[in-house]
């Protein structure tokens, strides 16, 4: 039985990640597509206003998660009472922000002396009850392995945003496009999610089941809390004393070194957390689910990553234009910053499935404070500076997570080196690819110089994937030359 459930894991495990970050990949070129169009359309400004409302919303969404949706994944067993309770205290927490934002905007819009953000709050607050309706059923869908439909739900609420979003701004709407078009985006994650879930929620109470959800979920909690404030504070402080314009620069950047880290690092990282903790009592399972995770990561981010900050000007002059050319160094350091943070998703995974979430947590922690106190420093000489204080926090989270590894499981550095050998030499062929293309061929074409640059990039990389017999690659290798005989063949 044991032997079987395996297997039945293992074929979820594969399809998850097939459906969770091939699609996603797809809509990741769709969004940048739409991302640039809206950034020639709109004002840095306009999306410095933006980042200011998602951080507060998604940081006080996190609290009413409270860690919650986490800790019924990660149960052994989990019943209709434990969903239940989730999903009524979800929806209480909920309220409670929404009335507290709505008569707290004024006080929100004074405080970052930008009077326009008053009512543009007000209305996103709509944001937390329409969530609180979403998390119990998507928990469900992951806890079951269900990632190829929330692929899909995901892939129809994208195309939705992007519309309404591209629509309203060619009509003047600026950063309101972006407003209505991610409450129309999670309307549709409501509506598609509850259609596709198959438990049936109720609002009914249970204390004693909240709390056995709670010992894992408050510090899954804690853990969001650190993720939230890792991953805001900097927008904060930025925008408190450099002011929303050069905020717009600096989240433009984020949000494009960050994306890749999105969509296909998190999203590994999620699959990996779930099937891991399907499989927490199986060291020899845990320790191959392991080493795939780790291997796709770093095969498929180290030639992203490298590669973004080996075309970040050509990049940005061409698609945004000009007036984002404050932004480039900027990208060019957070993606080697988001390369640091890919790398170390699958780690913290294994650490917080294998029951290690208190000390991770704690790391992350000591990572915040230590970022905290950098950006107060490094903010007044800009925001490349603040770029590299973001790079030094992801470097330390990456070398104390993985000190909790080595310590709980007892995988040598020797044996994550091997991991990152082969992406680090094939990417380094390719960075000097793209940086011969970018000075010698077609300088003064900066279009036609980005599109070989990416080109001969891609295609550098993959030539050392074909031809080079690294071992931590074989079975990456033995899938892609199987799938090519079989192509043969029915030619």
């Amino acid at each position: 039985m044991t032997e079987k459930c395996n297997e039945d894991i293992a074929s979820k495990t594969k399809q998850s990640l097939l459906w969770y970050t091939l699609l996603p990949f797809i809509l990741h070129f769709v969004r940048f597509a739409s991302s640039i169009w809206l950034a020639r359309i709109l004002m840095p400004s306009d999306f410095g206003v933006i980042g200011i409302i998602t951080v507060l919303f998604y940081y006080c969404d996190l609290v009413t998660e409270f860690g919650l949706s986490n800790a019924i994944i990660q149960r052994k067993n989990a019943t209709s009472k434990h969903f239940n309770s989730y999903f009524v205290f979800n929806i209480l927490i909920s309220l409670c922000f929404f009335i507290l934002f709505l008569f707290s905007a004024q006080a929100i819009a004074d405080f970052f002396d930008e009077p326009s953000i008053k009512e543009a709050i007000q209305v996103f607050s709509f944001m937390f009850m329409i969530s609180a309706f979403i998390a119990a059923p998507q928990a469900s869908l992951k806890r079951d392995l269900n990632f190829k439909v929330l692929a899909q739900i995901e892939a129809v609420s994208v195309a939705i945003s992007i519309c309404v979003s591209l629509l309203l701004a060619l009509n003047d709407f600026g950063y309101w496009s972006m407003i209505w078009g991610m409450l129309s985006s999670q309307l549709t994650v409501l509506i598609l999610t509850y259609i596709a879930c198959s438990i049936k929620l109720r609002f009914e109470f249970s204390w004693p089941y909240l709390k056995q959800l709670m010992s894992f979920g408050v510090w899954d909690f804690l853990w969001g809390q650190a993720i939230l404030l890792g991953e805001n504070i900097d927008k904060i402080i930025i925008g408190k004393y450099l002011g929303t314009t050069y905020l717009g620069f600096y989240d433009k950047a984020l949000g494009l070194a960050q994306m890749p880290n999105s969509q296909i690092a998190k999203r590994l990282s999620m699959v990996s957390f779930s099937s891991f903790s399907r499989v927490q009592g199986d060291k020899e399972a845990v320790d191959n689910y392991f080493t795939k995770m780790m291997v796709i990561n770093a095969f498929i981010c180290f030639p992203i990553f490298i590669g973004l900050a080996g075309v970040a000007e050509n990049l940005t002059i061409v698609l945004l234009g000009e007036k984002w050319r404050p932004m480039i160094e900027s990208l060019a350091v957070l993606s080697i910053a988001y390369l640091v943070s890919s790398i170390t998703c699958p780690i913290i995974s294994m650490n917080m499935a294998g029951g290690k979430i208190r000390t991770q947590t704690i790391i992350r922690f000591i990572c915040v404070l230590a970022l905290i106190s950098g950006l107060l420093y490094m903010v007044q000489f800009g925001i490349y500076a603040a770029s590299f204080t973001i790079l030094g926090f992801y470097s330390l989270q990456f070398i104390l997570s993985y000190f909790l590894l080595n310590h709980a499981f007892s995988i040598r550095w020797s044996k994550t080196f091997d991991y990152f050998f082969a992406p680090i030499l094939s990417s380094s062929v390719m960075f000097v690819v793209v940086l011969l293309v970018k000075k010698h061929v077609l300088i003064d074409m900066q279009g036609v110089n980005l599109l070989l640059s990416i080109l001969l990039g891609g295609v550098s990389y993959s030539l050392c994937f074909l031809f080079i017999p690294f071992s931590s690659w074989l079975f990456l290798r033995q899938n892609v030359f199987s799938k090519l005989s079989v192509l043969k063949l029915r030619k």
